[in-house]
């Protein structure tokens, strides 16, 4: 099994011993006619799912009737970088190197930030900023009101990691191989970890009792 995609050259993969098996049938409860492919984990809220696609369409959509309630159209496709919600306001990153703000009670784009590269890193929210990264390599905190940049840190490669906050430290990877800690209120490095290779999460780290995972 080959893989070949931007970011992932050269990349393979031996699968040894497959078996696949149809242990149940599952019916199909809605299906949304769009453009594009989604490559996000959607953002329930209120019985909403709220999602991008590969057409560069944001979609709110009920999920008990599957109905479409609205769409905004970005100037970017998604690609996995999930929405985050704080309040009434819906934030993630596109292709199009902008971190977007949408206020989902108005149906309105509230703010776009612009970054110097594409945007597959998810926004982590916490107390009024937005924590993200960008394939320009800097991680940026973002005010979530005004769409302003508080700070950004250079990392010197892509920041395709999922950011997570505690206790007043953000932390995410690179691809330069390090693991940041940095203060969320002045951008400041407190420590950097030496990886073997490129940090690429989806899903947030784990932050317990002191340690990191």
């Amino acid at each position: 099994m080959d893989f070949d995609f931007e970011g992932f050259g050269n990349f393979n993969v031996q699968s040894e011993n497959l078996e696949i098996r149809k242990t149940k049938k599952f019916d199909r409860l809605f299906r949304i006619k769009g453009g594009g492919s989604v490559s996000t984990v959607p953002l329930i809220h209120e019985e909403v799912a709220y999602f991008g696609a590969t057409d560069g369409i944001f979609y709110a959509v009920e999920i008990g009737t599957g109905k479409e309630l609205w769409r905004i159209k970005t100037d970017g496709l998604f690609m996995e970088s999930f929405p985050a919600l704080e309040g009434n306001t819906v934030v993630f990153g596109t292709y199009d190197c902008n971190v977007y703000a949408i206020d989902i009670s108005e149906r309105k784009i509230k703010w776009k930030c612009k970054t110097g590269g594409k945007i597959i890193s998810s926004p982590c929210i916490d107390r009024g900023y937005v924590y993200i990264g960008s394939q320009d390599g800097f991680a940026y905190s973002i005010d979530i009101d005004t769409g302003k940049i508080k700070w950004r840190f250079n990392t010197g490669d892509w920041i395709v990691s999922y950011p997570n906050v505690s206790k007043g430290k953000v932390y995410f990877g690179s691809f330069n191989g390090y693991m940041f800690a940095i203060d969320i209120n002045t951008g400041h490095e407190i420590w950097r970890f030496k990886t073997g290779a490129e940090i690429y999460n989806a899903i947030q780290f784990l932050v317990r009792e002191g340690k990191i995972y």
